[in-house]
């Protein structure tokens, strides 16, 4: 949809959203979701750039337990930018 929206404003002359965002959004639709934007923990180490990366059982989740889905663990991380 953001290609869609540069190349109609390109397409148009419109001058409202020349370029697409350098971040681009990734989501894998399982359960549990996996989603992502941005930098990851290695790129953010490889550019002395400091980030906070918190985990949890998915047990503690209450998604986790309102579907009855209780192993495994989440991974979260804070990029300060």
């Amino acid at each position: 949809m953001e290609q869609g929206r540069v190349a109609m404003v390109h397409a148009f002359d419109l001058h409202y959203k020349e370029r697409v965002s350098p971040v681009v959004p990734l989501s894998v639709n399982t359960i549990p979701e996996i989603a992502m934007a941005g930098l990851t923990e290695d790129e953010c180490g490889q550019k002395n750039i400091p980030c906070l990366v918190g985990q949890a059982f998915y047990a503690n989740n209450r998604r986790g337990q309102i579907i009855g889905d209780t192993n495994g663990m989440i991974k979260a991380g804070l990029f300060p930018g």
